[in-house]
């Protein structure tokens, strides 16, 4: 289940902008932080995302054909963690392997992120900063949670560099470079990309 709560605070227009100035417009997660503090709490409720007929049934085929099947979702940890054991990505020990499961700021600190570089021909390409961390978590990565589209990007650059053939679907125009980037993108959902 999805808990979601809501909660609100009245400001007058002279305390938002004066906010917005001090805290570089919410630019970043700490920056928001001081949003949530003395609010007034309306409600709180749980939703729950049942999967597509037929997806649980389509990972068990993708693994038998050898197919390594990874979740980038921007859920927090535990819900992407229901969400994959439901369908099938997790299963048994998983969740005992180091790094089956991770935060997006936690893969981006541990790999760098990518930068561009230059291939043997002398053409732009992405590389991934720390390649070395890179190695170790893509042997066990299996769910990356509360992740962003540069995230799903760099996991594609990285398996690219390590060799693999890698097919993606996104929802959205925000991944528009890792379609571009994967050797198939699927773009799914009701925008339709």
């Amino acid at each position: 289940m999805r808990t979601l709560a809501y909660a609100y605070k009245d400001y007058s227009t002279y305390e938002w902008e004066s906010l917005k100035e001090s805290y570089n417009g919410f630019a970043s997660e700490s920056d928001r932080g001081v949003l949530e503090q003395n609010l007034v709490f309306l409600i709180c409720f749980a939703l729950n995302d049942d999967l597509r007929e037929g997806v649980e049934e389509v990972i068990k085929k993708l693994y038998k054909g050898g197919v390594i099947v990874r979740m980038i979702s921007g859920d927090h940890k535990e819900t992407a963690i229901a969400v994959a054991q439901k369908a099938g990505i997790l299963a048994g020990d998983d969740l005992k392997r180091e790094a089956a499961v991770m935060l997006g700021k936690d893969f981006r600190e541990l790999v760098g992120g990518v930068r561009k570089a230059q291939d043997e021909k002398g053409n732009e390409k992405w590389e991934i900063v720390n390649k070395a961390n890179f190695k170790t978590i893509a042997g066990s990565l299996k769910v990356l949670a509360r992740s962003t589209p540069d995230d799903k990007f760099t996991l594609i650059v990285g398996l690219k560099e390590l060799g693999a053939n890698i097919a993606v679907t996104a929802d959205g125009l925000n991944d528009a470079k890792a379609l571009k980037t994967a050797n198939v993108g699927l773009c799914m959902g009701i925008s339709g990309c």
